[in-house]
């Protein structure tokens, strides 16, 4: 009886078959993954979205006023010095952070009482800065309040402000958004991305919408940290083509929108790395008072 075998020939084509099925495959897995990394990222985001919702119960219904590095307080004296956003949600976010823990200046992994900071870093944050830990989400600080010129006026989350002096003789006060005063929740940016080397969980900074169209642009020298892992792709995580990351809103949901879109009709300075003004982003998503 004559037995049926493959042919060498035969053997070469089922084996170049599979080949191509696998090389469709692979990118179709690769963004299945991502993608069920970026809903993950969303859901952290979520849940900070929480926290700020239950900090705001207890203090006026304001956003927390974060410390700027220099131990400088708000006039009313709500804020403890060293305290950054982050962790006056500490209390509120899961980890149960006592007042020590808060005034320190950032729990680092090497501390006996570390706690398990998941929550703020993004599945597909790449950056590493070992014994600190980074966080890869940042708070909206625009701010613009110019009495003489109201039309132009912008303001973000919270943030600190220079009212005088110079130099090492400046005079910064505090300023915290109120939610009940935020007209359009839906499209108020609260939260974003920022997979940086110097975003380290436990200090305080925002960021303001020029420092991103300037220092981060994929269409201009990126300016980061020299210790920054990959540049463009790696900042825009989710999608280095399209720049769509996610941005938690003052309702408490969450967008996927490239970071151009963000700017509103300044969007293309994004692309080449032209410092956008904070008084040009009155009416959009970085304007919680729009």
């Amino acid at each position: 009886m004559k037995k049926n075998r493959f042919s060498l020939i035969e053997l070469l084509v089922v084996l170049a078959i599979i080949g191509i099925l696998l090389s469709l495959l692979f990118p179709m897995l690769k963004r299945s993954r991502e993608a069920a990394r970026r809903t993950a990222c969303a859901s952290n985001q979520k849940q900070i979205g929480i926290a700020f919702t239950m900090y705001q119960g207890d203090n006026d219904n304001r956003y927390p006023i974060y410390d700027d590095g220099e131990g400088n307080k708000a006039s009313d004296g709500r804020l403890d010095p060293f305290v950054s956003w982050d962790d006056q949600l500490g209390v509120y976010d899961g980890r149960n952070l006592t007042e020590e823990q808060q005034l320190r200046d950032n729990l680092r992994q090497t501390d006996a009482d570390y706690k398990d900071e998941d929550l703020y870093v993004c599945p597909s944050n790449v950056q590493k800065r070992s014994p600190a830990v980074l966080k890869s989400y940042t708070i909206n600080n625009n701010y613009y309040n110019q009495p003489s010129n109201p039309s132009r006026n912008t303001q973000g989350v919270a943030g600190w402000v220079n009212i005088g002096g110079s130099g090492a003789s400046r005079y910064f006060e505090a300023w915290s958004t109120k939610i009940t005063k935020v007209n359009n929740p839906s499209a108020a940016m609260v939260l974003l991305e920022m997979h940086d080397f110097n975003s380290i969980l436990g200090r305080g900074a925002g960021q303001r919408g020029g420092i991103i169209s300037k220092n981060f642009s994929p269409g201009a020298p990126f300016i980061a940290h020299n210790s920054q892992v990959g540049g463009v792709k790696e900042f825009y995580v989710h999608d280095s083509k399209s720049y769509k990351m996610n941005f938690l809103m003052a309702d408490g949901s969450v967008h996927v929108m490239p970071y151009a879109d963000t700017f509103g009709e300044y969007r293309n300075d994004f692309y080449t790395g032209t410092h956008i003004g904070t008084a040009d982003l009155q009416g959009t998503y970085w304007d919680l008072l729009q």
